[in-house]
């Protein structure tokens, strides 16, 4: 080896020990200061009465009447009877209806 490509070779060698070192004392310095994640949850204005729309992570969007019945195929009558209660207030003319299909879910999950 050359001279020169040692001098060089010692030289990157120095540089990246700095840049090694340096990085080091970046990572140290972040775990010191003990970061926090904030997480800004800002509440989303829909019609849907407070008391259902807190009862459940279901999407008022996604909810049907298929998708209760899959649940209570799964015996999740927990949310297939929250899916109702949305599907009631999003579909005030059928609200007979799904009040009867809630009260049959409740007879079944009490025989259960």
């Amino acid at each position: 080896m050359s001279f020169e490509k040692w001098i060089n070779a010692i030289s990157n060698k120095s540089q990246n020990i700095k840049k090694q070192k340096t990085q080091e004392n970046i990572i140290v310095h972040f775990i010191h200061s003990e970061p926090k994640i904030q997480i800004n949850i800002q509440p989303e204005n829909n019609n849907i009465d407070s008391n259902v729309k807190n009862n459940s992570d279901i999407e008022t969007d996604l909810i049907s009447e298929p998708l209760a019945d899959i649940y209570i195929k799964q015996e999740l009558f927990d949310k297939a009877i929250i899916v109702f209660e949305k599907l009631t207030l999003k579909y005030p003319e059928k609200n007979i209806y799904f009040a009867n299909r809630i009260l049959e879910i409740k007879s079944k999950f009490n025989n259960q």
